[in-house]
C-alpha cells in the first residue's frame, strides 16, 4: 500500500513537472503583436524563439538573428527577451515556445484570425410569394474564428441567426445582415423587404386601375357636357328658325295689305273722279250735291254712276 502511494506521488510531480502552462494571444491579421516570456531573476545572455520546432528568432550577444519568414518583420528587445512579430499574417499562427538562458518557459500561442468579409443576403420565397427566407452569406473559414451572425431591423433590433424566415405580416421595409468576430465587424447592403415589394406592386396597380376609372369618368362627364351643350345649340337654332319664320310670315302679311291698301285707294281714286256736268246744270248745284255726300253720317261715297260703298281693307289680319 506505501509503495503504490509513492507511485502515485512520483508521477503526478513528473507530471507537473514537465507540463508547461500555455498562454493564449488572438491577434487580428495585418496587426502588430508582442510575445512576451516569463520573467526571469537573473542577467539575460541568451535568447531562443521556436515556432513550432522551427528556429524563429536567436540572440547570443551581438544583433539577433530571425529566420524564415520571420525576417525583416521581426524585433528582439534582448533585455526583456520579447519578440515583436508586425504584419502578423495567418501562417504566423501557432504554439511559441522561448527559451532563456537554456532555460525552456512557457509556450504561447498565438491565434490570427481574419476580419470578417462584408456579407450578402438571399431571399427564397415560395411560388405564392406568401413567405420567404433570407440567408446571410458569407464564406465561413476557420481563421475568421467564432463568427457571430445577426439581423438588424428598421427599428434597430436584432436578431440572432444565419436564416431568417418572413412572412406578408411581417413589418419591416429593410433587412441588413451583420458579422462579426472578437476583432471585427461587417454589415451587408440593405435588402427591401421581397414581399413588400409584392405589395407595393399591388398597391401601384390599385392606384392605376383608380386613374383609369377616374380617366373614364372624367371622358364621360365631357362627352355629357358637350352633348348638353349641341342640344342647347340646336334647341337655340330652331327657335330662331321659327322666330324668323314668323318674322317673315309677318312681313309678307303685311306686304299683302299694304298691297290691298295701294289697291283699294287706287280704287277710291278711280270713284272719285268727277263726271263732267251735264248741260243746263250749273257748277254750283254738282258742288252742293258732292258737299251733301260727303256730310253723310255713314261717311260713304257713293258715285253717280253707281250707289256701290267702298270700303277700306280690314286691317285686323295683322293682329
Amino acid at each position: 500500500m506505501a509503495s503504490t502511494s509513492l507511485l502515485v506521488l512520483s508521477v503526478l510531480t513528473w507530471f507537473t513537472t514537465d507540463v508547461q502552462l500555455e498562454k493564449v494571444l488572438d491577434v487580428l491579421k495585418g496587426s502588430t503583436v508582442v510575445l512576451t516570456p516569463d520573467d526571469v531573476e537573473t542577467l539575460i545572455i541568451s535568447v531562443t524563439w521556436k515556432h513550432g520546432e522551427d528556429l524563429a528568432a536567436e540572440w547570443f550577444g551581438g544583433n539577433p538573428t530571425f529566420y524564415r519568414s520571420f525576417k525583416d518583420r521581426c524585433s528582439l528587445t534582448t533585455e526583456t527577451g520579447e519578440l515583436m512579430i508586425n504584419d502578423v499574417k495567418l501562417e504566423d499562427g501557432g504554439v511559441y515556445k522561448p527559451e532563456i538562458n537554456n532555460n525552456i518557459l512557457n509556450d504561447i500561442k498565438l491565434q490570427v484570425f481574419s476580419p470578417v468579409p462584408k456579407p450578402s443576403i438571399s431571399s427564397s420565397c415560395n411560388s405564392e410569394k406568401t413567405q420567404c427566407t433570407l440567408t446571410c452569406m458569407f464564406n465561413q473559414t476557420d481563421d475568421l474564428g467564432d463568427v457571430q451572425v445577426f439581423w438588424i431591423h428598421d427599428d434597430g433590433s436584432v436578431k440572432e441567426g444565419r436564416k431568417l424566415p418572413i412572412t406578408k405580416e411581417t413589418k419591416e421595409q429593410t433587412f441588413i445582415c451583420s458579422l462579426k468576430n472578437p476583432f471585427s465587424s461587417e454589415n451587408s447592403d440593405k435588402l427591401k423587404n421581397p414581399l413588400a415589394e409584392n405589395n407595393a406592386v399591388a398597391l401601384i396597380l390599385t392606384w392605376l386601375f383608380i386613374a383609369v376609372c377616374l380617366a373614364v369618368l372624367c371622358c364621360v362627364i365631357k362627352k355629357l357636357l358637350i352633348w348638353q351643350r349641341k342640344i342647347r345649340e340646336i334647341s337655340l337654332r330652331t327657335m330662331l328658325e321659327k322666330e324668323e319664320e314668323q318674322r317673315l310670315k309677318n312681313y309678307e302679311r303685311l306686304k299683302m295689305i299694304i298691297e290691298e291698301s295701294e289697291k283699294w285707294a287706287e280704287e277710291v281714286e278711280t270713284k272719285l273722279t268727277f263726271p263732267e256736268p251735264k248741260s243746263g246744270t250749273h257748277t254750283s248745284d254738282v258742288t252742293a250735291e258732292i258737299n251733301s255726300e260727303a256730310d253723310s253720317p255713314d261717311g260713304i261715297i257713293s258715285t253717280p254712276e253707281t250707289s256701290e260703298q267702298v270700303l277700306p281693307p280690314d286691317c285686323r289680319d295683322l293682329e
